[in-house]
């Protein structure tokens, strides 16, 4: 029983055509979507949570959020 062979419309992640620009352009805005996000909700993590964030300065907060970012990222590529 194969999947692939019973008709439906339902692709894989590996089906995918990844030189077409459709799927490249899906990719990237799924991913600066997902990386935003991880952005705000380490903002809106450390302002509830660390009084030392709440100290900082504009600029101080974007480069520790970037960080907390960087990290997340780091994992997700060691862990793919």
């Amino acid at each position: 029983m194969n999947p692939a062979s019973d008709g439906g419309t339902s692709e894989s992640i590996f089906d995918l055509d990844y030189a077409s620009w459709g799927i490249r352009s899906t990719l990237m805005v799924a991913g600066f979507v997902f990386y935003l996000g991880v952005f705000v909700v380490c903002h809106q993590l450390s302002s509830s949570l660390n009084a030392t964030y709440r100290s900082l300065v504009a600029r101080e907060k974007v480069f520790w959020d970037l960080a907390a970012t960087r990290a997340v990222f780091g994992v997700q590529s060691t862990a793919a």
